[in-house]
């Protein structure tokens, strides 16, 4: 419980700094949501370090969606442009079907 409890008194507690714009956000040590919702407002605190639902699991294993945190593994991804209006890349969930951008 040592390394929780000192990362989590680096990040401030149950508060910590939007990695995108800087805003303060809340969170439950695991979980925090940025008030301007960048990358989706949601990120997730992973090997010390705050990271968006695309970033996460990363490390050996596949993305999870951002709506419903399943695995993204066998999902289809449409590169930019692809569909003709999209700038960015995008997975589109294949338990929910909710697209999830590729920053």
């Amino acid at each position: 419980m040592g390394f929780l409890s000192d990362l989590l008194g680096s990040l401030g507690g149950s508060s910590a700094e939007c990695p995108r714009c800087g805003a303060r956000m809340r969170g439950d040590g695991e979980r925090f949501e940025c008030p301007n919702a960048c990358d989706g407002g949601v990120f997730f605190l992973e090997g010390g370090k705050l990271v968006n639902s695309m970033e996460r699991g990363r490390g050996g294993s596949s993305s999870t969606c951002i709506a419903c945190s399943q695995p993204l593994a066998g999902s289809n991804l449409t590169s930019a442009w692809e569909d003709g209006g999209n700038s960015e890349a995008y997975v589109t969930c294949r338990h929910c079907g909710a697209e999830n951008y590729a920053f």
